[in-house]
């Protein structure tokens, strides 16, 4: 952790797993102890999404799909995938699990694990096939 100008404690973990690096950025706030709990908040959905996949746990009612990064705004900490039906599907930072978001570019291609949330399709988790 460090402290930025501004007075913003900036928290990043890195996790080095069998297969993959979670990556757990920019969780930013003034309060040192709430961008810590953020972080680690952050990094241990990240963990057990990761064991799910691994484990084969993933609920049925969940897709594991590819498709192509269709765009990334890396300031608000999200992005959308496109499937090959033209469907966006939202994905936010923390869903990572091998890469941080300003690694990401359009076009690269993703596999995810997707739900349906209040908003629409929502990756939950996403892994990224082509560096």
């Amino acid at each position: 952790a460090r402290k930025s100008k501004g007075h913003v404690y900036n928290v990043n973990i890195h996790i080095t797993l069998p297969g993959a690096e979670l990556v757990t950025d920019r969780q930013a706030n003034e309060d040192f102890h709430v961008a810590v709990r953020d972080a680690f908040k952050a990094a241990r959905r990240q963990l057990e999404d990761y064991a799910r996949v691994r484990r084969g746990q993933v609920k049925q009612h969940e897709g594991r799909d590819t498709g192509r990064i269709a765009r990334v705004d890396c300031q608000e900490g999200y992005g959308f995938i496109e499937n090959d039906k033209g469907d966006q599907i939202y994905f936010h930072e923390n869903s990572l699990i091998d890469a941080a978001l300003d690694d990401i570019d359009p076009g690269m291609v993703v596999r995810y694990v997707s739900k349906q949330g209040g908003d629409g399709l929502q990756a939950s988790t996403v892994e990224v096939l082509n560096a």
